[in-house]
Parts: C-alpha cells; sequence; structure tokens
C-alpha cells in the first residue's frame, strides 16, 4: 500500500503547493473582514479540490509517460498497478477536484479558469500536443497549470464568497510571482530528473550545464523575491513587506554559493512560515478566534526544524587562515629569499597536484570521487583516477556522507558541527557548486546512498559504483536496501565491479538500462609481465583477512603442500580482522617459520613480491552467514596481468576472469585439498606454470573492460556528467 501512495505522488502538492494556494486565501481574508466559523467549510472544501486537481493533473502526466517511464525505470502510477485500483483513484480524485465546485460561487471568469487548468493539462501531457516535449514552452505552461491558473482560481473563488477586491496591480503581481516560482521550481525538477530524460527527450537539464542553469535560477529567484515583496505589500502594508522581504533577501544572498535544485530559503518560507505568518497578521487583525486557524495550519503543515543560519565565525576563522599562511608564504619568498619549493616547504607537492588538477579542471571540467576510505591498500585503484583521468578530481572521503577532503582538511571548519547531517550536506553542496563538478563517483552503496540528496540538491549527475560487500552482506542490504531503491531511481549510472553485482542489482529493481559491468582499474603499466616458471617455489597471496578471502583456508591448504613441497614458503600481504587469528593458526600447525605476514603493502612494493613468486593463491568464499562475496578482486587482475600464475575458487567475479586450466587453476569453494593439490601440480609444472602464466597476461591485456577502463570511465562522464560552462 506504501507503494501505491508513493507512485500515486499526493504527498507533493499538499507539502509544497497547498500551503501556497491557502496562503493567497489568507490573503483575502486580510483584505476582507471575515469570520472564521463562516469561512471553515470553504477551506476545507479547498483542501479537498487542491487535492483532486493536483492528483488528475499527475494521473495525466503518468499516462502520457507510462512507456517513457517504463523504459527509464521511473516509478510510474499506471505500471504494476492493478486496473481496479487505477479505476478507483481516477473516480475518487474526479469527485475531489469536482465535487466542492458544485457548493462554490462561480462567474464566467471561474470556468475560464477552470477550463484553462483541463486545458493545459492536456496540452502539456497528452499527445498531439505533448508541449512537455518542447524545451521552452513546457517549463511556461507547466507554471501555468501547476502555480498561476490554481491560485488565481482560489484567489478568486473567495474574493466571490467574501465580497472582497483586489486592484489589477495587486493580481498582476500575483500572476507574475506565481509564473516566475513555477518556472524555477519546473527547472529545478529538471535537473533533479535528468537520470530518466536523457533516455527519452531533450530538457533544459540535458542541454545545458547546471552550472549556467543554476546562475540563470539564482537571478530569477531574486526577481521572483520582489513580486512577492509586491504581493504582501498589496495583500497587508508597507512595514509587514518591506520586512519580510527584506529578512528573505538577507538569508538567500547567505545561500548565493549554494543554490540547491531541491529547496532554498524562498521555498522553505513559503511552505513553513508564509501561512502561518498570515494567520499571526489575522489574529491581530481580525480577532483571536484566529488562533484555531493558525494551530491546525501548523498541524497539517508542520514547520519542522530550521537549519538556514550559517556559520559566521566559522568562515571568518577560514578567511583568518588564508591570510596568515599567506602572508608566512610570501615572508619566505621575498623577505628570506627562498625558492618556491623552500618557501612552501611540507606543501611543496600538494601545491604541485593541486596546480595539475586545477589545470584540467579548467579545460575539462571537475568529477568528484566519495569514498570511505583515503588510502586504504586494497582500494588503491580509487585514487588512480586522479592521475589518469582527463579531468580535475575532488576527492571526499571519511564518512557516509565524506567529512574531509584529500588533504585531510574537515569539509565543515567547526569541530562541533561535524556530525550535523544537514549542515555537512550543505557544505558538500557548496563544494560541488564551487568545484563545477561534472559528476559524483559514488564508490560502494552506502556512499551512494548518503550521496544521493545532496547531488540532487546540487543538480550534479551521480554514479554509483557497487563493488560486492555493498550488494551481498546481509547486513548493509538490511541497512541500506530502501537506499538503494532511491539510487537506482535517481542515480545516472549504477555500475557493477563484477557480472554477479550487476546480476544481484538487478534483482533488487536496478534498471537495467542504467547498469554497467566494469571491472575495478587496474595500472598495467606497473604489472608488467615476467615469466615465474624458474622462480623458487614461493606462494604468494594478497588481500584483506577478511571472512571471504578465507585466509585460514589458504594456511591450511599451505600446510598440505609443505608435505610434498617442503622448501616451499609462503607470504600473506595484506592487513584486517583475521590477522591475528592467522598468525595463530601458523603457529598452532607449526609452519610458522615457512609463512611470513608483512603487513599492508604498496602497489609497486607487491609487484616486487609478486615478481619473486611462483604461483598466487586466493581462495575466496561466501560466507555462511552473511553470505558476503568478492567482487572481481584486483590482486587477481594484477597477478595474471605480470604473469603469475593463479590458483583460486570459482567463485564470484574470479571465474569471470579465469578459465581453468587455460590461463589459471579454480577449485570448488572450501576444497581445500584440491587446492593443495592444484599448487603442488604448479609447483612441479613449469611448463603448466609457464602457460598458465603467459596465457593469464595476455587474456588482462586483451580484456577492453581493464585495457580500455579509463577510456570508458571518461565517455561515462561524457554522456552522463554536466555540460561545461
Amino acid at each position: 500500500m506504501g507503494h501505491f501512495w508513493y507512485k500515486l505522488r499526493l504527498s507533493h502538492p499538499w507539502r509544497y503547493k497547498a500551503p501556497v494556494l491557502l496562503a493567497c486565501v489568507y490573503m483575502v481574508f486580510i483584505k476582507k473582514q471575515t469570520s472564521l466559523s463562516e469561512m471553515a467549510p470553504w477551506l476545507g472544501l479547498s483542501l479537498v479540490t487542491i487535492v483532486g486537481i493536483a492528483g488528475i493533473g499527475y494521473l495525466i502526466n503518468d499516462f502520457s509517460d507510462r512507456q517513457s517511464d517504463g523504459k527509464a525505470g521511473k516509478p510510474n502510477f499506471f505500471i504494476d498497478t492493478s486496473q481496479l485500483k487505477v479505476a478507483l483513484s481516477i473516480t475518487v480524485l474526479t469527485c475531489c477536484a469536482i465535487g466542492p465546485w458544485y457548493f462554490f460561487p462561480m462567474d464566467r471568469l471561474s470556468w475560464v479558469l477552470f477550463t484553462g487548468e483541463l486545458v493545459c493539462f492536456i496540452i502539456y501531457s497528452l499527445p498531439p500536443f505533448r508541449l512537455k516535449k518542447n524545451i521552452w514552452v513546457a517549463p511556461i505552461l507547466d507554471a501555468l497549470y501547476a502555480h498561476v491558473l490554481p491560485v488565481i482560481l482560489a484567489t478568486h473563488t473567495f474574493l466571490l464568497i467574501t465580497h472582497a477586491e483586489f486592484s489589477f496591480l495587486h493580481m498582476a503581481a500575483l500572476v507574475s510571482w506565481q509564473l516566475t516560482l513555477g518556472i524555477r521550481l519546473l527547472i529545478n525538477h529538471l535537473v533533479e530528473d535528468r537520470p530518466h530524460d536523457l533516455l527519452n527527450y531533450h530538457t533544459l537539464a540535458t542541454q545545458y550545464s547546471a552550472h549556467r542553469i543554476r546562475r540563470f535560477l539564482w537571478y530569477t529567484m531574486l526577481i521572483e523575491l520582489l513580486l512577492f515583496t509586491s504581493v504582501l505589500f498589496f495583500a497587508s502594508n508597507l512595514f509587514i513587506s518591506i520586512s519580510t522581504g527584506l529578512v528573505l533577501l538577507a538569508f538567500t544572498l547567505k545561500q548565493k554559493s549554494r543554490y540547491s535544485f531541491v529547496e532554498n530559503v524562498p521555498d522553505s518560507f513559503y511552505r513553513k512560515l508564509l501561512g502561518g505568518g498570515l494567520t499571526v497578521v489575522l489574529i491581530f487583525t481580525h480577532g483571536s478566534a484566529y488562533v484555531l486557524l493558525l494551530m491546525i495550519h501548523m498541524i497539517l503543515f508542520p514547520v519542522g526544524q530550521s537549519h538556514e543560519l550559517r556559520k559566521v565565525l566559522s568562515k571568518l576563522y577560514q578567511i583568518g587562515s588564508v591570510i596568515v599562511n599567506y602572508g608566512i608564504y610570501y615572508f619566505r619568498r621575498f623577505v628570506l629569499r627562498q625558492s618556491e619549493k623552500q618557501a612552501r616547504r611540507e606543501y611543496y607537492e600538494q601545491d604541485l597536484i593541486n596546480k595539475t588538477n586545477q589545470m584540467k579542471s579548467d579545460q575539462l571540467g571537475s568529477i568528484t570521487i566519495a569514498n570511505l576510505n583515503l588510502n586504504k591498500y586494497s582500494e588503491t585503484y580509487i585514487h588512480e583516477y586522479k592521475n589518469q583521468l582527463p579531468y580535475g578530481v575532488d576527492f571526499l572521503y571519511g564518512g557516509y556522507p565524506p567529512v574531509f577532503d584529500e588533504f585531510g582538511q574537515p569539509l565543515i571548519k567547526s569541530k562541533s558541527s561535524i556530525n550535523s547531517k544537514r549542515q555537512l550536506q550543505d557544505a558538500i553542496v557548496q563544494r560541488l557548486n564551487k568545484t563545477r563538478s561534472r559528476l559524483v563517483l559514488a564508490h560502494f552503496g552506502p556512499m551512494a546512498v548518503r550521496m544521493l540528496p545532496i547531488c540532487r540538491a546540487a543538480g550534479v549527475p551521480m554514479a554509483a559504483y557497487f563493488h560486492a560487500y555493498d550488494v551481498h552482506h546481509k547486513d548493509q542490504l538490511e541497512a541500506h536496501l530502501a537506499g538503494y531503491l532511491d539510487v537506482f531511481n535517481h542515480a545516472h549510472l549504477l555500475i557493477g565491479s563484477s557480472q554477479e553485482v550487476i546480476k544481484k542489482l538487478n534483482e533488487m529493481g536496478a534498471p537495467e538500462q542504467k547498469l554497467k559491468y566494469l571491472p575495478a582499474y587496474v595500472d598495467l603499466t606497473r604489472f608488467t609481465y615476467v615469466d615465474h616458471s624458474s622462480n623458487q617455489p614461493n606462494l604468494l597471496s594478497v588481500g584483506r583477512f577478511a571472512d571471504t578471502k578465507a585466509p585460514h583456508l589458504t594456511i591450511l591448504a599451505f600446510k598440505q603442500v609443505l608435505e610434498e613441497v617442503p622448501n616451499a614458503r609462503l607470504t600473506m600481504i595484506g592487513d584486517g580482522e583475521l590477522l591475528e587469528a592467522s598468525i595463530s593458526l601458523t603457529k598452532a600447525l607449526q609452519i610458522d617459520h615457512r609463512v611470513s605476514f608483512p603487513g599492508a603493502r604498496s602497489p609497486m612494493e607487491i609487484y616486487e613480491e609478486m615478481k619473486n613468486s611462483r604461483v598466487f593463491l586466493q581462495h575466496s568464499i561466501t560466507t555462511p552467514l552473511n553470505h558476503d562475496k568478492e567482487g572481481t578482486p584486483v590482486a587477481i587482475m594484477e597477478a595474471m596481468a605480470c604473469g603469475l600464475p593463479v590458483i583460486s575458487t570459482a567463485h564470484a567475479g574470479i571465474a569471470e576472469l579465469i578459465s581453468h586450466e587455460q590461463n589459471g587453476l579454480l577449485i570448488p569453494e572450501l576444497e581445500i585439498a584440491q587446492m593443495a593439490e592444484q599448487t603442488i601440480r604448479c609447483l612441479k609444472s613449469v611448463e603448466l606454470s609457464k602457460k598458465l602464466g603467459k596465457n593469464a597476461s595476455e587474456s588482462i591485456r586483451s580484456n577492453p573492460l581493464i585495457t580500455d577502463h579509463m577510456r570508458i570511465i571518461t565517455e561515462m562522464i561524457n554522456h552522463f556528467g554536466l555540460k561545461q560552462g
């Protein structure tokens, strides 16, 4: 039932349109002395027709979009809704829309406005007109049927009820305010709906960059505020209108660099405070009876918490810090006569990186990468984007959502605010705007869930990269499944590190047309081919000491290998929660003198170990309790690239890389005896070792998904990312 109401989307007009419509009605009350007891029934009927008309509008729009929405994987009321529910919904909403007008007084203008509303619905949504596809007409037409006509109809109706009058200038200001507001909100929606529209037809959001649109909407919003102030002046008095307008302008100017495509200061004011503020005016001008209206209004449209005030002291601290740092720098350069490198000292390398990154950003724009970890050795491939992509890269990390930039600087300077969800989101939105980010690449599902509302607010597309743990681990799925469904709906692209991850995402509800299989990046220039067949019997394992990699099973298999090849050695690189247990196991088996645990190592150190090894081992498994799995392990791809024979399990993405007996050896999960047997076989056969290693290197270097990884990512950014300019 919850999914039914979600697709019907009645919460949107209730939250965002009903408060403004009622506020316009309250303006009529201010103009004419009215009794609340007389007006209450009319207000009740107004709420009914507001919901009904809005609902019919959404149904007409969804009916016309059912095919394109199905193609894009977008929620649509007419997709997977039973005919009975459709019929009942249409009947009830039609009754709600039309029924109250049996009681409302109407004249010729009322009929014109009501008919105009229906005509706009039809020519906007339905063929042969379908003007929503016209990028210039659509915003105006949407503003007319969703904002201007309902407000004028509501205002005119209550003018008839109360026998009050509005001047021509008052009505003109009201029309202009609603037209400007409607155009701005429709363009906001187009930016947010960009991932779906890219698959169907062109809109302003697909034709122009979010940065250009943001500038346009910023100035539109200022004009809108001026028009609203004039409406308030005609409805109340000079003091109320000017004071309200100035306060709104002040708070709006504070958010200039972080204009949100979801909600801004004026939007929050219209939705949360405007109606309540006008009822307060009514209390002072019409009597205490209107306290009851204020209470009912606040119950129907709760204000909630306000987070608009900025951290002024934090901003002053940032400015002061910049002044002091540059003062020190110029003192060293021009007084102490130091070189650039000496003057910047430990920040010199960072400065070079920043300059290179800025140069890329100026030429082709930038992207933002969000990941939980900064330098986790098992995820070093993420940092290669900064070196290999032609774009500037802004790397954020440290939490869900991230709290630090690449250099460890907090995104919110005040430590007391670091856990403030709203302030952190605002800070990241501001950073996306400041860096003119073309796309956010969120690594791992939980990060995508937390970054989604931020990307939507900033109008920046998001690509979510799922790596395996995030879609297989039972606890992860239970914690984030609802968020994943939102990501599936709103993200522009869903990348999976293995075919099994892609399959799981599709089973969870991800639209097939958004899914892209792409293994993690491997720098093939670092892992060059070497013939390992004549090396000493040194076995190598690289990766986290985690349940899915089952290091204890590799150790048990190695125990059996030593019975046949007593001079064999095993090196297990990495760290993790099972490291100490693994060390203890080697001691218990009395083979600790043949096994070494050097800890985490850099990619170049790992390559040196690979050059001196004979066989690479990895016993990946599906964990029995949490059903966790691997993706396509980077360490296995690196080993294959440098010609090191790989013996592993037929598990997830590993089986997608390795063909048994051709470019590696695969065994069933948990079969340690078979792993030992295949390892011994490979150690004793130079020919087999040479064949597997050579074929492995060739297969990796001929796999376009691996060799062309950066080109593919670049094409994704060019296609889905915002246009530059």
